[in-house]
């Protein structure tokens, strides 16, 4: 295996496979003092809307369930939240369009009331300071996005492989209307997916995701087409026809790979796809080896048609989450690339102007959540 290869392996398992959830696996099968170098770790973050807040899922080192955070980026403080239902572990916050609500997907670690259901969404209301699960029962669900309107979510859905791992069999864009309850799957029709990541709106209304190893015989020669290091289990954008997303929302016409963003990156998988809720910025990121086996990652912009690289950089970047008017990245990764957890920490990134700044945030937590002990 090179070592493109190898990390390509590391990174995907981190990033794509559990869908936010390994380091949940992590914590109970590995020594903690491996994985993190702090008593708390940024397992996930996400920018605001209108680009003044962060969230933030962190894991407390001593074991237990993470908790979610918010910083407030203009008034320089930080707010726990109220802790999630015993046993069940947060992971992936993210804000609603008009910042009301934080969406999380929850799983069921240990003493689960139900052996079938495991994995929930939960809903943070600011205004009631309180919890509200809006999905349940079985099946898989992956962390949610709101989609505009705020009135449904949508993710990854599909029913949960044996075992103790959280995967997906048969993984499908999937969406719940929050009024209803009522959960639509989106066939990808013959093109099954081993994996499915990130799925959400993209600028043309149909649905943007992540796929690695189509089924399908023909995505699996143009994938193979594509050269990519990581041959067919290459991290490749597709999109996914729909109509009436408002409505009884259902797949309309075929799924194609995305080829402005696969075919730029060139031999390089994309790790990150992010579309800003205004639908006209899409960012994605991929990594590039250099000199002797040396990672760099490169984070590109799409709009209008065209490709933008706003940065290259040695942060190993963990999350990347968008403003709606798409100006402003949040990135959370490791400048040192030391591939441990726990050792992220901020960057925000300018992104007409291409400026990087850091915003160390992690010493201050851990302050700050030991003051909340």
């Amino acid at each position: 295996m090179t070592d493109y290869l190898r990390r390509s392996s590391i990174k995907f398992l981190s990033k794509v496979m559990c869908c936010g959830w390994l380091v949940v696996i992590l914590s109970a099968c590995a020594p903690l003092d491996i994985l993190t170098a702090s008593d708390y770790a940024i397992t996930s973050a996400a920018l605001s809307p209108n680009g003044d807040k962060i969230t933030m899922a962190v894991w407390p080192r001593s074991g237990g369930l993470k908790r979610v955070l918010l910083y407030d980026l203009k008034g320089d403080a930080f707010r726990l939240l109220p802790a999630t239902e015993s046993n069940w572990q947060p992971s992936e916050p993210v804000f609603s369009n008009d910042q009301s609500m934080i969406a999380v997907g929850a799983f069921c670690i240990s003493e689960c009331p139900d052996k079938n259901d495991r994995m929930r969404h939960l809903i943070f209301m600011t205004e009631e300071n309180t919890w509200k699960v809006v999905a349940s029962g079985s099946g898989f669900r992956g962390p949610p996005k709101f989609l505009p309107g705020d009135r449904r979510l949508i993710y990854v859905g599909g029913s949960l492989r044996p075992g103790t791992r959280p995967l997906a069999r048969n993984p499908e864009p999937a969406i719940i209307d929050l009024k209803t309850g009522k959960e639509i799957y989106l066939s990808t029709g013959g093109a099954s997916f081993y994996l499915l990541h990130a799925p959400q709106l993209g600028p043309d209304s149909s649905v943007w995701f992540i796929g690695i190893g189509p089924s399908e015989r023909d995505l699996e020669k143009r994938v193979k087409a594509l050269d990519k290091q990581a041959g067919n289990v290459a991290s490749i954008p597709y999109q996914l026809p729909v109509k009436d997303i408002e409505g009884d929302v259902v797949s309309h016409g075929g799924l194609k790979i995305i080829d402005v963003v696969a075919a730029f990156t060139g031999r390089d998988d994309v790790a990150h796809l992010t579309v800003a809720s205004n639908r006209k910025r899409v960012f994605f990121v991929d990594s590039i080896t250099v000199g002797r086996s040396r990672l760099e990652e490169r984070v590109h912009m799409l709009e209008a048609g065209k490709i933008r690289t706003l940065l290259t950089t040695r942060i190993n970047i963990e999350r990347l989450s968008v403003s709606a008017d798409g100006k402003t990245a949040l990135i959370l990764g490791d400048p040192k690339r030391r591939g441990r957890a726990g050792l992220q920490d901020f960057f925000i990134l300018d992104v007409n102007s291409s400026v990087l700044r850091p915003l160390p945030l992690l010493d201050r937590i851990h302050a700050f959540m030991q003051k909340t002990k």
